[in-house]
């Protein structure tokens, strides 16, 4: 049984990728290439996302849309999003399926170009039309390219270096770094445009809609990622159960001996050894060991996904007026404080995007950003000026890297971020930006204001107990699995 399981190892080691064979140049050289170009398109996404908000007044006195109507207009372009990243899960589970099929040929590039020469056309639209209907299509349009691409670049990234954890976690948080940028850059070429342009918003939506066809031509010109094999260790543990259930059986018919099949080296004859039943019942055991590690980690970066994003935009959204309602503090300096806010998260995203590739996990840092957005949201209760800007700050920096980091955890626990996966992680990301904030609406619109910080507190205590659970439960059963 040990010659042939040792069989089974070098066969299935002949599968796995070979981690000491050190990249050519030209493959690293186009790979960082390839990463340069989802900075691009990550960048035009965070720059229509923080193009909307000062547009929309603009938007209102040029297409006569209401207030109402603007605001069921961001909503579709926020359940259009969840749309382009359910189709994209889809696709990209379809392109796994199709690997090493010469019959059906898909291309992530060529789908993601599609989606940003769609991209463009609407952002080119929004910059000048008048018509409240074709404001309306085009913001659908926009969110459905926007999920699309926004959940590619990220499982394209990870496919890109997934012989290389560091520099996976690298990238993976350069590309959101450059999200937070468009977001940061796009407003300030609003607020000129309106200033000096006669109130008009088209120079920021033509820049996008031109940085948008200029990516689309990159990536038809540059090869996609390839795309992941599944995993050789299960394959090969349900491999070796089907051979010994075919043992069994062959044994149970009467008159019918053990054939050998051709190929094989097996020369096994009689009964099926206990030695053999103890493998497959260890491997079974193995594999549903598996299988809750995979559960317990899913529905961790889920909830913390969740609870982070869900943080992150609800105290963007109701910081304003939870100082001026609750620490009588005076609209300008709220307006200054919010902006400062962003400035704080994305800077702490470049600085993540500097420092992932020097740290040698994302589970510290994890606990790291939880602790602080704790310390801070406890901040965020009082009424004092220094102690909410503080609080502020603190909430900025704590959820900068959080999502990027969640992204890499998995490949980085020896669990493949298989599409369906990141599309759960990405849709509880985006249910917490929907929510968490609409929940808090609800709760001032009742002058509940002193329930802003508590509410965002809870929160992330919850978070980061389970956080903290489950690496402490990771860390003693990896040691105890140890020889």
């Amino acid at each position: 049984m040990s010659n042939h399981l040792d069989a089974k190892g070098e066969q299935y080691a002949l599968l796995a990728p070979d981690k000491d064979e050190p990249d050519s140049t030209s493959g690293k050289r186009s790979a960082m290439v390839t990463t340069g170009v989802y900075c691009a398109v990550m960048c035009i996404n965070g720059g229509m996302v923080g193009a909307f908000g000062p547009s929309l007044e603009c938007f209102q006195r040029s297409t006569g849309l209401t207030q109402g109507e603007l605001g069921s207009a961001v909503l579709q372009n926020r359940l259009a999003k969840l749309g382009g990243t359910i189709v994209w899960a889809s696709y990209a589970s379809l392109l796994q399926r199709s690997s090493g099929n010469k019959g059906l040929r898909l291309n992530s590039h060529v789908a993601m170009a599609a989606n940003l020469a769609l991209l463009a056309a609407g952002c080119a639209v929004l910059g000048f039309t008048t018509s409240g209907l074709t404001l309306q299509v085009m913001m659908l349009f926009s969110g459905a390219s926007y999920g699309f691409t926004d959940s590619a670049c990220n499982m394209l990234t990870l496919w890109l270096w997934q012989d290389d954890a560091r520099r996976q976690r690298s990238s993976v948080a350069l590309i959101n770094a450059f999200f937070t940028v468009g977001a940061f850059v796009t407003p300030m070429l609003v607020a000129g445009s309106l200033h000096y342009l006669n109130d008009t918003v088209w120079p920021a939506f033509h820049s996008l809609a031109a940085l948008a066809l200029v990516s689309a031509a990159f990536l038809l010109r540059l090869a996609s990622p390839t795309v992941p094999k599944a995993d050789v260790v299960t394959d090969a543990v349900q491999e070796l159960e089907m051979e010994v259930v075919d043992d069994e059986s062959s044994m149970d018919a009467p008159g019918v001996g053990r054939k050998s099949s051709p190929g094989t080296g097996s020369k096994r004859k009689g009964k099926v050894s206990d030695g053999e039943m103890d493998a497959v019942e260890g491997a079974g055991c193995i594999r549903c060991c598996r299988r809750w590690k995979v559960a317990i980690l899913m529905f961790m970066t889920a909830v913390i996904g969740f609870f982070a994003n869900g943080c992150e935009h609800a105290v963007a959204t109701w910081l304003s007026a939870y100082g001026v309602r609750r620490c009588k503090l005076s609209e300008e300096t709220m307006a200054i404080m919010t902006s400062n806010y962003w400035t704080a998260m994305a800077t702490g995203r470049l600085v993540w995007a500097l420092c992932s590739g020097i740290v040698p996990s994302a589970w510290p840092v994890l606990v790291v950003n939880g602790g602080c957005c704790l310390c801070s949201t406890v901040l965020l209760a009082q009424t004092s000026e220094s102690m909410l800007w503080l609080g502020a700050l603190g909430v900025g920096v704590g959820v900068s890297s959080t999502f990027p980091a969640l992204i890499t955890l998995l490949p980085e626990c020896n669990v493949e971020m298989q599409p369906a996966r990141m599309a759960t992680l990405q849709l509880c990301a985006s249910a917490g930006e929907m929510l968490c904030p609409f929940f808090l609406g609800i709760i001032f619109q009742f002058r509940r204001y002193e329930w802003f910080g508590p509410v965002n507190f809870w929160q992330q205590a919850f978070s980061l107990s389970l956080l903290t659970a489950v690496w402490i439960s990771m860390r003693f059963t990896r040691r105890s699995s140890a020889p």
